[in-house]
């Protein structure tokens, strides 16, 4: 499970099948070029259909599980939030620094 800090953000750079699951919080996410933005709260998900570069920002402190089809990601590119209070917690493939 990672934490990410209120107003911290992290960075998917090949989201494509990855899902967000919310444990404990609020998540906004948006893709680039998507004007949609995606609100998920605790207990719900959202599962990325494109390769767009994704972002997720904590709208308050949060807690969260990203995987790829279904599986964690284990031994991949770390999950790097953007804010200097998050942590990173476990690995996930393909995710960058904002």
């Amino acid at each position: 499970m990672n934490v990410l800090d209120k107003d911290a953000t992290l960075t998917a750079a090949r989201p494509l099948r990855c899902e967000v699951h919310c444990v404990l919080g609020t998540l906004w996410i948006t893709h680039d070029g998507d004007p949609k933005d995606i609100v998920i709260e605790a207990g719900h998900s959202y599962r990325a259909d494109r390769n767009a570069r994704m972002l997720i920002s904590a709208l308050e402190a949060s807690r969260y599980v990203l995987t790829r089809d279904g599986l964690h990601q284990q031994g991949a590119a770390p999950v790097l939030p953007t804010g200097a209070e998050s942590q990173r917690t476990e690995p996930v493939l393909g995710t960058e620094v904002a």
